[in-house]
């Protein structure tokens, strides 16, 4: 049976149905995720000639990446979820971002805005992308520091919109892939999804939570939580 998967993580809003590399796939820039992502959906399914009960499972983009986008899909998958009676599945946004630049060592790098970038330093010399350390927000500037921290392989390739905003600094790592594609495929997160099926570990829909990395303005701003000032009732 085949997967639904979606991503939100960036300003691309990117869905793709199929299975074992027959995958029908729709992107499309968004200001917001709510104003196309279950159009898209849509259009996947009736392209591919499927019903959403067709579905086996739904796979999302679990981050890092944009906080709203990310919320809006982890909700939109739970939703389709809930409606359908399938598991969730959720993969690392980055991960699938680092397919882009198979086979090899692969820095995976999204603009996290504030001078910083996500990034994911992954060995893909294999079918699927193996972590070499954890997923990091730091600023362009240490990334050299960083990876060498953990590999010392002399041919890096760089994808992602966050090198083609920081060339300089992800130069320094290695060779930028500037034709490849930028932001996270929801083609290529089936592919990761496909890895977990087998395993029948699907995530817990109450618990899942996209993976933020660093807290958000609102943490910032409010550390202790909102605090609502409520007016004393009248005597």
């Amino acid at each position: 049976m085949p997967l639904l998967a979606l991503d939100t993580a960036t300003l691309v809003a990117s869905v793709a149905v199929g299975r074992a590399g027959r995958v029908v796939s729709r992107d499309a820039r968004v200001t917001t995720h709510s104003e196309r992502l279950l159009a898209l959906v849509d259009e996947a399914l009736k392209e591919a000639g499927l019903a959403p009960a067709d579905l086996e499972a739904i796979v999302c983009g679990a981050g890092p990446g944009s906080f709203t986008g990310l919320r809006i899909g982890m909700a939109t998958a739970k939703g389709l979820c809930f409606a359908l009676g399938r598991p969730l599945l959720t993969v690392s946004s980055l991960a699938a971002l680092a397919l882009e630049g198979a086979p090899g060592v692969v820095l995976a790098l999204l603009d996290a805005r504030k001078q910083e970038v996500y990034a994911g330093l992954y060995d893909v010399t294999g079918k699927f992308p193996i972590p070499l350390t954890s997923e990091a927000v730091l600023p362009p500037q240490r990334l050299d520091a960083w990876v060498k921290a953990v590999s010392s392989h002399p041919s890096i390739r760089v994808v992602g919109e966050g090198a083609l905003a920081y060339p300089g600094e992800a130069g320094r790592v290695g060779q930028v892939l500037e034709g490849a594609r930028g932001t996270p495929s929801a083609a290529r997160m089936i592919a990761l999804a496909e890895e977990r099926i087998g395993g029948g570990a699907p995530d817990e829909l109450v618990v899942a939570v996209p993976r933020y990395l660093r807290p958000s303005e609102a943490e910032l701003k409010f550390p202790d939580g909102f605090v609502v000032d409520r007016p004393k009732p009248s005597r």
